[in-house]
């Protein structure tokens, strides 16, 4: 065979591909790809919105609660901690940058993973990491052992949400994918249950730097401890309900874009029967969709080669050759690398790859290895290339590559803009505007604490209807931002503790809303192949300058406490602003 040529397996049939066709070729197997989603979102729409979805539906909203609560739980605990171990106001925003770095890599890691081997098995994973070492934080005895904890405990709960998102919107029919939206309900649910725990605990248990009054920190400073292993039980109450409450089902959209035709099917018919479904479990057959997409296969690959349509035929006519056809794509570069590699001798140079080869590379194990006998090591391997090739996805040229760099663009103002408001919350409320009255008390800092996270419930009960308004999903997140921005612009002038208030239930309301858009927004612009990279990307961003956020507000507030509201209200102004040039709306638009 020539060097430029390249043999695709397609099925039996062999397909002689030359490099000048190899974008006809890969048109072709992505289009049946989406042929197949299509027909299986069909399915899902058949099969409606049942039992599995809602259990569903109230499992992935423990994640959303999950990364809320534990994010103020390290809000709030953070001044006893800071009196625990002495900390200055600059180191104080150590522990929770080291808990974004966490969830930075925790995200990045599961959503790319999430991709590669599926979502099911990170459904459980990342809430069970969560859960040891949130209980193993509250014995730390020194800041080192207290922010590494937090550093572990944050890959777990950062690489939740990715998850989450992905699995429930590949599950729910069309017709209710707004609930996407509602989930974000769950968000200051987590806010109000950890509010109200500290609310109950740390003023009657804890030591601050804020006040002269003398406080023995081995005897009276227990409630921070306290507040993190309570916190970490309720995590583990939510491992638990994920495995006992629902048989977890791997996502069909998944596997579909892995090749796994048969096993998808299996999932839907296992869907069909939780959701107690009487329809012909036949017309949940995925492969039945052959007949009416072959003529657009066969036109793109007859584009690549004249001989393509008989071998695709021939590859076709047999059902268990179905799943073939899908992963023949990606199989077919892992046998022509093995056949090169068993013609070359170990002194001759290697010949220079053909350009179908090299755009292949990225999905092409490393077979040297398996030769050595390391196949464990060969398969990591091959799973951080498929994953790196994943990634280059998201910036392909046109329409993708714009929307990646929009949303990890507004993942990272947001990001920057929330955690300085929110990581400090208590210090903010704490701080009385009236500096002729007295100091506000810790009962009184987390009453108002308590009091603002409620004020979150209405903005995600309000965006869930809004994105299906002519504001869509890109003009209420827009909307949400300015009014986020405008409002916490205004939190810096009060001179009040009840305009404090005011101005700072707004700004709950509206960030929840706008939060709770954009975790429906990023899922669904992208295609199943990368939804969970890209979400996963997302989170890394937004972990990544959630990270610089305590350090430069613990920076800022050692010059003035309304410095760092300013900065934020910025970051979220140019974040809405991110939003209004995002070039697809997704209202109205089937998951593909």
């Amino acid at each position: 065979m020539d060097d430029d040529e390249t043999t695709i397996m397609v099925g039996h049939p062999t397909l002689r591909v030359s490099p000048d066709d190899s974008d006809s070729l890969r048109d072709a197997h992505a289009d049946l790809i989406r042929d197949r989603i299509a027909q299986a979102n069909d399915s899902i729409a058949r099969i409606g919105m049942g039992s599995y979805q809602w259990r569903l539906f109230l499992l992935c909203g423990c994640g959303w609660f999950a990364d809320n609560m534990w994010l103020q739980g390290v809000s709030v605990v953070i001044p006893s901690v800071r009196a625990q171990f002495g900390l200055s106001e600059a180191e104080m925003g150590v522990g929770s940058s080291f808990t974004f770095l966490g969830m930075m890599i925790g995200g990045g890691f599961w959503g790319i993973m999430s991709d590669v081997i599926g979502r099911k098995p990170a459904f459980t994973l990342t809430l069970l990491i969560t859960t040891f070492f949130g209980f193993y934080a509250s014995f730390a005895t020194t800041f080192p052992q207290f922010y590494w904890r937090l550093f572990w405990l944050g890959t777990g709960v950062g690489g939740n949400l990715p998850v989450d998102g992905s699995l429930f919107l590949e599950f729910v029919p069309a017709s209710h994918q707004h609930l996407m939206t509602l989930l974000s309900l769950f968000w200051p649910l987590g806010q109000i249950f950890t509010a109200a725990v500290a609310w109950k605990v740390l003023p009657g248990a804890s030591c601050t730097l804020l006040g002269d009054a003398p406080c023995d920190i081995n005897t009276e400073n227990w409630g921070w401890r306290f507040t993190l292993r309570v916190l970490a039980g309720v995590t583990f109450a939510m491992v638990l309900g994920r495995v006992l409450c629902v048989r977890m089902l791997e996502s069909p959209k998944f596997l579909l874009s892995v090749g796994k035709v048969k096993r998808a099917e299996e999932v839907l018919v296992e869907l069909a029967r939780t959701n107690g479904w009487t329809g012909n479990t036949e017309d949940l057959n995925l492969r039945h969709s052959c007949a009416s997409s072959e003529s657009g296969r066969e036109h793109g690959l007859e584009r690549a080669t004249g001989t393509a349509s008989a071998g695709l035929r021939s590859g076709t006519e047999s059902v268990a050759d179905d799943d073939a056809l899908l992963t023949g794509f990606n199989s077919a570069s892992s046998a022509s690398a093995r056949s090169r590699m068993s013609s070359e001798s170990g002194s001759e140079r290697p010949r220079s790859l053909s350009p179908l080869r090299r755009a292949l590379s990225p999905l092409r194990p490393n077979n040297s290895l398996k030769l050595r006998g390391n196949v464990m090591m060969a398969e990591w391997w091959e799973n951080v290339q498929v994953g790196w090739n994943l990634l280059l996805l998201l910036f392909e040229e046109g329409v993708t590559r714009r929307t990646t760099i929009l949303i990890l663009a507004i993942w990272s103002l947001i990001s920057l803009g929330y955690t300085m408001f929110n990581g400090f919350l208590p210090i903010f409320l704490a701080a009385n505007p009236d500096t002729s009255a007295p100091p506000i008390s810790v009962d009184e800092t987390f009453r108002n604490y308590f009091i603002l996270a409620l004020m979150g419930i209405p903005g995600s009960v309000a965006g869930m209807f809004l994105i299906d308004t002519t504001w869509g999903r890109r003009g209420t997140m827009a909307i949400s931002t300015f009014g986020t921005a405008f409002a916490l612009y205004l939190f810096t002038f009060s001179r009040t503790e009840t305009f404090q208030l005011v101005c700072g239930s707004i700004v709950s309301l509206l960030q929840n809303m706008m939060y709770g858009v954009l975790y429906t927004y990023t899922p669904e612009v992208f295609e199943s192949r990368v939804r969970g990279t890209a979400s996963g990307a997302a989170s890394v961003v937004s972990r990544v300058f959630g990270c610089m956020a305590p350090l430069l507000t613990g920076w800022l507030l050692g010059v003035s406490v309304a410095l760092p509201l300013v900065i934020a209200s910025g970051f979220l102004f140019l974040a809405g602003i991110c939003m209004v040039l995002l070039p697809v709306e997704t209202r109205g638009r089937d998951v593909l």
